[in-house]
């Protein structure tokens, strides 16, 4: 069985997810990169997991915050 391609959006302030074929997915904004270590030690949790999501970067299941801030900071700046 195939997936139907999904698209996420806000409606209303809420997250919502959609068949990406729907006209309101196409004005979704991209997000932007942080740019440095600050930006990372200052994201909300689920946003860290989202970054984590998108990059397919695996974390232990019931991973600590700080711990997904740590693998998401040593992927985005490995040389810093």
């Amino acid at each position: 069985m195939s997936r139907i391609p999904t698209a996420e959006i806000v409606v209303n302030g809420r997250r919502k997810i959609v068949n990406a074929d729907d006209p309101r997915a196409q004005a979704v904004p991209e997000r932007k990169a942080p740019e440095d270590r600050a930006a990372i030690a200052t994201m909300p949790k689920g946003e860290v997991r989202e970054w984590l999501e998108e990059l397919n970067i695996e974390v232990a299941k019931g991973a600590t915050v700080e711990e997904m801030r740590a693998a998401l900071t040593g992927a985005m700046f490995p040389d810093a």
